[in-house]
């Protein structure tokens, strides 16, 4: 933008950059001036902290998923009759199983899923398969 260009042609005091930021990127941010370059370190903090958040949403949906798997196959393993199929328990098919303990040791197996802001859940199973009811 040739409106932020300082004017300042002497580049020989001008700060190398970082070995990891590409010259295409490099060489315009040395061309503005201290407000616009401002603005750009906000907008870096900004977008760092969005990828952070992002990479927390990935990591725990890895998690979440790999739980679920875990669960599932404990689930399976039991000589039962029990369904393992979300839409037997109203839950939608992106569903996954989780675990909760609302009374110490006692804990339940669950369906849960998000639907808007909302998470909500469906009862399988107890975990200890001696409490079934």
């Amino acid at each position: 933008m040739k409106d932020n260009y300082d004017g300042n042609d002497d580049d020989d005091n001008v700060p190398p950059p970082p070995s990891v930021v590409p010259k295409y990127i490099a060489e315009p941010m040395q061309k503005q001036k201290e407000e616009s370059l401002e603005a750009i370190i906000d907008y870096a903090n900004e977008l760092i902290e969005y990828k952070k958040s992002e990479d927390e949403i990935i990591t725990r949906r890895k998690k979440e998923k790999s739980d679920h798997d875990k669960h599932k196959e404990e689930l399976e393993s039991r000589d039962n009759d029990l369904s393992l199929d979300p839409e037997d328990y109203g839950a939608p098919a992106g569903a996954y199983i989780t675990t909760k303990y609302p009374h110490g040791e006692s804990g339940y197996y669950y369906w849960q899923w998000r639907e808007g802001n909302q998470w909500l859940n469906e009862y399988i199973a107890p975990v200890n398969p001696k409490y079934n009811q």
